[in-house]
């Protein structure tokens, strides 16, 4: 197994403690504490890059978010506080590989770096549930968007979704721009 490195922005000393310890035992994960403004000069060096969303500015938040397709940067997690299914959908739309709630285990921090850094998608039990259950709570969206939504929310590319659902990755896309409208119009309201 190759060396993981991981940098870690501004989550809380506290937290960051356990987390760190945590990683510190596995000799392939190689652990970072670092300030957003020289982020962007190294992250190069970095397999996973984790967030802590207490110690974003709305700023570097909407910078996350827009960045996460550039495939010169590193993976990303986000280590969260808020687990509402608008606040997390905004960055699972936006393509954000990894999502642990703070309430969660620190060991299941180790797992989200391990599978993220591996190309998987990551979202901690706690997250799921919440999206699941808000998945289902859209009545306006067709059945089949419901099957989409609920491929999305685990995480599935739409070239993925397509082949589950015996579909183009055109049509998926449409089924997503779809969806998207009528969830920020429910949203809205």
């Amino acid at each position: 197994m190759k060396n993981i490195r991981v940098l870690f922005r501004s989550v809380q000393p506290s937290l960051l403690a356990a987390i760190i310890s945590i990683l510190n035992a596995d000799p392939f994960i190689l652990a970072d504490v670092d300030s957003y403004e020289n982020l962007n000069k190294q992250t190069q060096k970095y397999n996973v890059i984790v967030y802590d969303d207490n110690a974003l500015s709305k700023n570097e938040e909407l910078v996350l978010m827009n960045n996460v397709h550039d495939n010169n940067m590193p993976r990303r997690i986000l280590y969260t506080s808020i687990v509402d299914k608008d606040y997390l959908n905004q960055f699972i739309y936006a393509g954000i590989d990894g999502i642990v709630s703070q309430r969660a285990n620190p060991s299941v921090v180790k797992e989200a770096i391990k599978k993220v850094s591996a190309g998987e998608i990551y979202r901690c039990k706690e997250v799921e549930k919440v999206l699941c259950k808000a998945s289902t709570e859209y009545a306006a969206l067709s059945k089949i968007e419901n099957e989409v939504l609920s491929y999305v929310v685990k995480g599935y590319s739409s070239n993925e979704i397509a082949e589950q659902l015996f579909i183009s990755q055109r049509t998926v896309e449409k089924h997503r721009q779809m969806i998207n409208k009528k969830l920020w119009r429910v949203n809205s309201k």
